[in-house]
Formats: C-alpha cells, sequence, structure tokens
C-alpha cells in the first residue's frame, strides 16, 4: 500500500461533533489513514469511500472504537473475510422483536441484523452498499446482497454501550414487509 493510500473510510450515521472529535481522537497516534464520511444516502456514500475497508458507524458510539481495531485485525489475518458485522453479544433490546422477525423472514442468520458497526472490503463495500435502496431496512438489505454474492461474512461480538436504539421500529417494519413483498414478486417473474 503507497504511502499516500488510505486504509479506511468510516461511513457515519446521524454524526455529531463529538462523535467526530472522538473518532479523530481515537485515531490520532495509530498509524492508520482514514476519512470520515457523513453518510447522505448509503449508496452515494460507499461509492465515495477510498479506504481499502469501508466501516458503518453510529457517531454515538454505541459500540467503542477500539472494535475497529478488532475489525480490522480479523480483515488482515484472513484476505478470504469480505464482511465483518457486529454482534452485541444477542443483547435484548427494546427492538429484540423486530431483529427476530427479520431475522426469520428473510432467513439470515446474523444475530444482530441492526448492530450500528459493520465492515467490509472495499470492492464489496461497492457492490453491497452501492446499491442498497431502503432507508430503514438498510441492514437487512445488506444481508441479502451478501448472501446473493456469496461473499464471505463474519459475525463477532463487540462490546456495546447501547441503552436506547436509533432504529425506526414501525417504519423499519413496514420496510420489510415491503422489501419482502418486493422480493417474493420479482422472484415469482
Amino acid at each position: 500500500m503507497s504511502e499516500n493510500s488510505l486504509n479506511l473510510s468510516l461511513l457515519l450515521v446521524h454524526p455529531t461533533a463529538d462523535g467526530i472529535r472522538n473518532i479523530e481522537s481515537f485515531f490520532k497516534k495509530m498509524p492508520i489513514r482514514y476519512e470520515i464520511l457523513e453518510i447522505e444516502t448509503l449508496s452515494k456514500t460507499a461509492m465515495k469511500a477510498a479506504g481499502e475497508f469501508v466501516f458503518i458507524l453510529d457517531s454515538k458510539m454505541d459500540v467503542p472504537l477500539a472494535e475497529v481495531i478488532a475489525f480490522l485485525t480479523r480483515f488482515y489475518s484472513d484476505p478470504k473475510l469480505q464482511i465483518i458485522v457486529g454482534d452485541r453479544f444477542s443483547r435484548k433490546t427494546t427492538t429484540a422483536w423486530l431483529n427476530d422477525f427479520a431475522r426469520k423472514l428473510f432467513s439470515i442468520e446474523a444475530k444482530d441484523i441492526f448492530c450500528p458497526m459493520k465492515g467490509f472490503r472495499k470492492e464489496f463495500s461497492d457492490q453491497i452498499l452501492g446499491t442498497t435502496h431502503t432507508q430503514f431496512a438498510t441492514d437487512v438489505e445488506i444481508f441479502i446482497k451478501a448472501r446473493d454474492l456469496n461473499a464471505t461474512l463474519q459475525s463477532v461480538p463487540v462490546f456495546s454501550n447501547q441503552v436506547r436504539t436509533s432504529l425506526h421500529p414501525i417504519k423499519t417494519f413496514f420496510e420489510l414487509v415491503s422489501l419482502w413483498l418486493f422480493a417474493n414478486h420479482s422472484s415469482r417473474e
């Protein structure tokens, strides 16, 4: 990798000044080159990402930034690994019912679909994140696209500070049903 290349692109959901300062402070002393991109729409922002690895993070830092380093270590130790998703120790949240519903509806094996930390190798970021269309069911769409591409995905336990979720359960529920109806209608044609 050349001296001027980026190692890491961080795509921030709901960025805050504090969140950005925390990221800058965390990476300041590390030999990691990074960029921070505010998510306008996930597909547009993902295509702008220049890093070898692309991460989706919630700027509230529900999952500590140290987990990014753990994910990078896994990526570097397994060149075939294409996507890593966090699993907040299967912690029960107020939206656990929605997670269970989505897992059953779309036959997704990962336990924590809505974890706010996901990491991708750039080529899979472009293929998966660069083609998302939903607003509230994006996490599910990521798993569906990864499965369709036969991507190597690993679910990794992460610590979470999360007390409340920023997920909109009712909007997400209806978008999940819509996504399921579209997928079933398209497969019959």
